[in-house]
């Protein structure tokens, strides 16, 4: 949707170019009706595939890429992504933090 590029870009100004775009996008209609846009070779997993654990650097697209990120992220969790915190995601959505801490005396290689 434009307000997810927008999100993503910092950009204004972003319907008139997505409508130039317009032409060479596919759309779809999520669960709240809401437009999508996506190129027409991107791959798209099946909608049943379950969603793998993953572990999310601090700033990762996947949360600040979009307008709305309650589905991926909790409003009250919502903080989070913008604070560089690293998460981790569990049926693709925000359930714990994690750090990398570094071994008292350990030599850094």
């Amino acid at each position: 949707a434009t307000a997810d590029v927008r999100a993503w870009s910092g950009l204004a100004g972003l319907p008139g170019a997505v409508a130039a775009l317009r032409g060479e996008l596919v759309t779809f209609r999520d669960e709240r009706g809401r437009e999508l846009l996506d190129l027409p070779d991107a791959p798209r997993p099946d909608p049943e595939t379950p969603a793998p654990v993953r572990f999310l650097p601090a700033f990762d697209n996947a949360i600040l890429g979009y307008d709305d990120r309650t589905r991926i992220i909790d409003d009250a969790d919502r903080g989070l992504s913008v604070a560089g915190v690293r998460v981790v995601l569990v049926d693709g959505r925000v359930s714990a933090t994690w750090d990398v801490e570094a071994e008292t005396g350990a030599d850094a290689r």
